[in-house]
């Protein structure tokens, strides 16, 4: 019973020290978990403050290559007014432009229109679009109105879309135009992802989506280095872009990490050394439970050896205590046999010579005496035996036996007193 209460109480102490292995294991994959989310949070907000701040360097960088674009149409736009509008003139301003940008359509020199009061009539024009004595009407109209009412300040009015084809359409008027005249610059916008730069050029780690206009809407997307649909999705900062009047949307995200790749995977590093410590943690646990339970195995099977030990070492005592104690009593009783060995040989003779002198006189009642008498000599005489015989242990004998002459044997030994009658039934 003992036994079973202590292998029950170290199940039980075996069971909590390994549900506390499981809630340190549980307790340490919290603790991964935590501090991956916490350095990916880190990692983001850094990755966020990097693509803002590449957003505002694009930002800059815009707004001078649109400063060089009002430049240069302010360089023909003086031309053309020291010659009064010439051709010639206004080409050779403009030949540099065509050279450099290959996706420019057209520069020309409009004035009002006499003949269509919404209309412009081309004086002066370089490129494939327009040709001198062209009548302009529709989008380009209204974006050359609009820059001649913004009082020199470049204007986009829209994305102008010619059968399919998208392009930008820039205006700029009085004062750097001739007075009464718009200049006007058309531009092929690529479609998206056609802009792509090249890896070794600033900004390549940037997707870069330019609308013109202040809502991301793909429609008035005219610059696109992402082969990416537009509006782009995740980690995008957006930046108002002023061009003129006319409100633009600068949208960049990144192409890959701008922290660096080591940077961006470190919370999943954090996570996976996390998971890696619990696990190693809980097999340490485990090897410690299974060292444990192994020890106590080899003491409850040591225990067990030595209460054998024990045990045999008990009863060979007892073993020895009891020989010791039989060869006493042998030496004892073989005295006492020897003392009393001789008057009982004497009773016994003196027995038989009273049943030969009296065996003729027909006495029965005399005879059963002598021989109740000779019968208990002869059992102290077995007495004896038995106590000389004592030191040496005996197996019981089993045999059948008369009841009835041994309980008459008995009532002649102790007869009953007067007045008491024994009936017997045998």
């Amino acid at each position: 019973m003992e036994t079973t209460e202590g292998e029950a109480a170290a199940d039980t102490k075996r069971g909590a020290l390994r549900g506390l292995s499981v809630v340190v294991l549980v307790v340490l994959l919290l603790a991964a978990v935590a501090a991956a989310w916490g350095t990916r949070q880190v990692v983001r907000d850094q990755e966020h403050r990097l693509l803002r701040e590449r957003t505002s360097e694009l930002n800059v960088t815009l707004q001078t290559a649109t400063g060089a674009v009002q430049s240069q149409l302010a360089n023909a736009g003086t031309a053309s007014r020291l010659t009064n509008g010439s051709q010639e003139a206004f080409a050779e301003a403009t030949k540099g432009d065509v050279a450099t940008t290959p996706s420019l359509l057209t520069e020309a020199l409009l004035a009002p229109s006499p003949d269509n009061r919404d209309g412009f009539v081309v004086e002066a024009a370089v490129g494939s679009t327009l040709k001198a004595g062209d009548i302009v009407t529709g989008e380009r109209a209204d974006t050359m109105r609009t820059a001649m009412a913004a009082q020199g300040k470049l204007a986009a009015s829209r994305v102008l879309v010619t059968e399919g084809a998208k392009s930008l359409g820039l205006a700029l008027g009085p004062p750097l135009a001739p007075p009464g005249h718009v200049l006007f610059r058309e531009t092929k916008v690529a479609p998206a992802g056609q802009s792509r730069t090249a890896s070794s050029q600033p900004f390549s780690e940037l997707n870069v989506v330019l609308y013109a206009s202040s809502k991301p809407e793909a429609s008035q997307a005219i610059l696109s280095t992402a082969h990416l649909k537009v509006p782009l999705k995740g980690d995008v900062v957006s930046q108002p872009f002023k061009l003129g009047v006319s409100p633009w949307l600068l949208s960049v995200s990144a192409q890959k990490p701008l922290v660096g790749t080591l940077a961006f995977r470190t919370p999943w590093l954090v996570l996976l050394s996390g998971i890696l410590g619990a696990l190693l943690m809980a097999y340490l646990l485990e090897v410690v439970l299974r060292r444990r339970d192994y020890a106590l195995a080899l003491v409850d099977e040591r225990t067990t050896a030595l209460r054998s030990s024990l045990a045999a070492l008990e009863s060979a005592q007892e073993q020895l205590v009891r020989s010791e104690r039989l060869a006493a009593v042998g030496q004892l009783a073989s005295a006492v046999g020897h003392e009393l060995r001789n008057p009982l040989g004497v009773i016994s003779n003196s027995l038989y010579l009273i049943r030969t002198a009296t065996a003729d006189n027909g006495d029965e009642r005399m005879q059963r005496h002598l021989g109740t008498a000779e019968r208990e000599v002869a059992a102290a005489t077995l007495i004896i035996s038995d106590l000389l015989e004592f030191a040496r242990a005996r197996e019981p004998i089993v045999a059948s036996v008369d009841v009835a002459p041994l309980v008459d044997e008995a009532l002649e030994v102790a007869p009953p007193p007067e007045g008491i009658t024994v009936s017997r039934q045998v």
